[in-house]
């Protein structure tokens, strides 16, 4: 199973950890920026949607798993989970997914 991330998305998670609730130094959020880099595959997005109207940033995320042909959107974003389903792409909680992985697992 492999983890899919776009220039946009690490682009969006190097803005949300810069956030000055989470503390943290810029060498820490590039480490975390690099970690991403390294564990997931990452996709350069053709297509732009506008799907998520309440939250268009969102639609970040929808153009890399559909570049990416992913099965599973793994988030905790409302607006992404209110959609529950794009393109055959299923949208859960992380709960939910490790559910999924255990099932499939024990066979």
């Amino acid at each position: 199973m492999e983890g899919y991330t776009s220039p946009a998305v690490l682009e969006e998670l190097t803005s949300v950890l810069s956030n000055p609730k989470f503390t943290l130094t810029n060498q820490e959020i590039d480490d975390a920026k690099d970690y991403y880099i390294t564990v997931l595959v990452t996709v350069r997005p053709r297509l732009k949607l506008n799907i998520v109207k309440e939250n268009p940033e969102d639609n970040k995320v929808l153009e890399c798993v559909v570049e990416a042909n992913a099965d599973f959107i793994v988030t905790g974003d409302k607006h992404l989970i209110g959609i529950g389903e794009y393109r055959g792409i299923r949208i859960m909680r992380a709960a939910e997914f490790l559910r999924i992985i255990k099932g499939s697992n024990s066979k």
